[in-house]
């Protein structure tokens, strides 16, 4: 990949994410513990993910900007999409249970979307508009370069879920090895490209990460 091509992924112009210093996310981490009511946050941003929760049963109510608007309950997996600049919490108290949430600044209308069957596949996942099959795996991470999954038709749309550590993976057709590697980051990603295998390795040596992909095509 060339250096102009780098420079845009996504439609992100990278040498200008960098030079404006860009804030993606702040993590938040919320000990449900304790019992609270309407707790006052002031956060501004347009989205708020459940990054991680101590189980599926973790919850907690958030309210945006004014304490008295619906509640929306937050569990793994569970993310909002909204303008806000300030948030309400409240949860029963709740013994050694956590929950973290990512929130951060992009430019999407308001969505309300649930990857937690994504995360936890026990059954039949409806298909994403645009795809009609879907083929997962999941693992953790060796510290070299090792197939993570061979998708059985070419995907265009992949789904990456990265906990504990960082990863780095590789995306080809082959079994050749002669592309980059690319860093991901703890947290979820989704991005249109079309691949056939994906190898991943935990970024650094005895750092090891979990991992769940899915592929749609």
């Amino acid at each position: 990949m060339n250096e102009e091509k780098q420079k845009f992924i996504g439609g992100i112009d990278f040498d200008e994410l960098i030079a404006q210093r860009v804030q993606v996310y702040n993590t938040l981490v919320i000990d449900l513990t304790t019992a609270r009511s309407n707790e006052e946050r002031t956060f501004v941003g347009n989205y708020l993910y459940v990054l991680e929760a101590t189980d599926v049963d973790a919850n907690l109510d958030i309210r945006f900007n004014q304490s008295f608007r619906g509640a929306i309950k937050l569990v793994k997996g569970r993310g909002v999409r909204a303008p806000f600049y300030r948030f309400y919490l409240t949860n029963a108290a709740q013994a050694d249970k956590t929950i973290t949430l990512a929130i951060g600044v992009e430019s999407d209308s308001f969505e309300i979307f649930d990857v937690g069957k994504a995360l936890e596949i026990t059954g039949p996942v409806t298909t994403m508009p645009g795809f009609e099959k879907y083929e997962g795996a999941a693992g953790t991470g060796t510290d070299t370069l090792a197939e993570w999954i061979v998708w059985s038709e070419v995907v265009s749309r992949i789904d990456v879920f990265i906990w504990d550590n960082p990863a780095n993976i590789y995306l080809t057709f082959s079994d050749d090895m002669n592309g980059n590697v690319f860093e991901v980051p703890v947290g979820f990603y989704s991005f249109d490209c079309q691949s056939k295998k994906l190898f991943g390795a935990n970024k650094t040596a005895g750092n090891v990460t979990r991992y769940q992909i899915i592929g749609w095509y």
